[in-house]
């Protein structure tokens, strides 16, 4: 079975991206967008605004500082609808023998 869930080391700085597209495809700004890293018991670990990279495309930085299992939550509103992108990743950290 493919593992699709993305992994990072604990410590390092992680470049998040997400795109916004409009309900035919293209890629759009939304309103009031946002993003959110949460833990598998629901509680938001951090949250803010993401930056514009360009057209559609927003990102943002985030330390992983605690092992574990996260959700990563973008949201925004593209034409006045409440748009929401989901991704699971998780943190580990390797110890070296």
């Amino acid at each position: 079975m493919l593992d699709l869930i993305k992994k990072f080391e604990k410590g390092t700085t992680v470049y998040f991206e997400c795109l916004y597209r409009g309900i035919d495809g293209s890629a759009c700004d939304p309103a009031d967008s946002r993003w959110e890293i949460k833990d598998f018991q629901g509680n938001i670990i951090s949250s803010g605004t993401p930056s514009k990279r360009k057209e559609g495309v927003w990102y943002f930085f985030w330390i992983a500082t605690t092992t574990g299992n996260y959700l990563l939550v973008f949201s925004g509103k593209i034409q006045g609808d409440l748009v929401i992108i989901r991704k699971k990743f998780k943190v580990l950290e390797t110890i070296l023998k």
